[in-house]
């Protein structure tokens, strides 16, 4: 890893103690090629086995909730709308589970979230030698979000099925419709850094 800011997400001791040293040097020693580019902030999970970068001027919330692990987020632009980059974490079963099913329903939870959202593509890959889906939709916010009507936004997210870790990893990119050919860049480097 390089000596570029890492955060310490993992909590439970002092991110500038020997011991979290000790501990993130482990856990980056079990991800492929865990590389921290510049001007990017890393962020180690010791608890779930993975890591990923994002823009150092972004600011990144560990968020208590067991499934949504954080969020990074830009700062706002000139409507008050902030890019973001959250990373969603679960256990996946042991077995008994078809991974075409359970994509689905997580593609069917984000249409839930986006709602009266147009899917713009979706396409099943492999994401670290995992299977994977990447979908894009494109949505009006709710109109209780009064500072951003009129506006449209798109997710851009990728649903990972890490079958030996047995865990899924999603992360999601939102930002205003007009603004994502230009972020595009931004997210694939985020989603490049992940390692799992």
């Amino acid at each position: 890893m390089s000596s570029s800011k890492v955060d310490s997400a993992g909590g439970g001791v002092h991110p500038n103690s020997a011991f979290q040293k000790q501990v993130e040097d482990l856990v980056v020693s079990r991800l492929s090629n865990f590389q921290v580019p510049a001007g990017f902030t890393g962020v180690i999970s010791p608890e779930f086995l993975f890591a990923f970068c994002y823009p150092e001027q972004w600011q990144f919330t560990k968020l208590p909730q067991f499934s949504i692990y954080g969020i990074a987020k830009d700062t706002p632009n000139s409507k008050g709308f902030s890019r973001s980059c959250s990373v969603t974490i679960g256990r996946m079963p042991d077995e008994g589970f078809n991974i075409t099913e359970f994509l689905d329903y997580v593609v069917k939870g984000v249409l839930y979230s986006a709602q009266n959202g147009v899917v713009v593509f979706q396409e099943d890959f492999q994401f670290l030698n995992c299977p994977a889906r990447k979908i894009r939709v494109d949505f009006n916010p709710p109109s209780s979000i009064g500072a951003l009507e009129g506006v449209t936004l798109t997710s851009y997210s990728i649903h990972v099925v890490d079958v030996k870790g047995k865990k899924y990893v999603g992360i999601a990119f939102t930002c205003s419709k007009e603004d994502f050919d230009s972020s595009r860049k931004i997210f694939d480097t985020i989603a490049n850094t992940f390692r799992i």
